[in-house]
Order: C-alpha cells, then structure tokens, then sequence
C-alpha cells in the first residue's frame, strides 16, 4: 500500500470562509502515485481514488468551512492505496 502525507497551510482573511480545496486535493493526488484509494483531509473528510482521480459526483467539491479565521490554519492530508 502507498501513502503519501501533505501539510496544508492557509489563512484566512474573514472571521468566516470557505476555502475550495478540491484542485489542491487534486495536485497532492496526482504527486502521491496512489491509484486507487481514499484521501483523508484532517478533521475527517474521507474522499475515494478511482482510476487516478477523485470519485466525485457531477456538482461534488471539498471546501473547508471556516469560522474562527484571521489565522494561519494546518490541514493534514494523507493519500493512501494502491
């Protein structure tokens, strides 16, 4: 089994915010070598690999909701598979 490890750090300028991260999910993705899988994004979000790609529907995305912000923020994100 594969895995690859990726710290994320970002900071928001609202007190309140979205940060989109389905295309940094897909850049660590493709770096990782991980074909098959799942990528876990710290505070537990659980997105599945199928053929190299995430297994999203039509209208999925990852954001991460923000609501203490104005602060530098780390998220871990850990490829695992085949």
């Amino acid at each position: 089994m594969k895995s690859h490890t990726q710290y994320l750090t970002f900071h928001t300028g609202k007190r309140r915010e979205l940060v989109h991260l389905t295309p940094t999910l897909e850049a660590i993705l493709s770096r990782s070598g991980v074909d098959d899988g799942l990528i876990l994004v710290h505070q537990e979000v659980i997105v599945p690999i199928t053929k190299k790609r995430l297994d999203l529907g039509p209208w999925q995305r990852v954001f991460n909701a923000e609501f203490d912000g104005r602060r530098d923020k780390r998220l871990i994100v850990k490829v695992m598979g085949a």
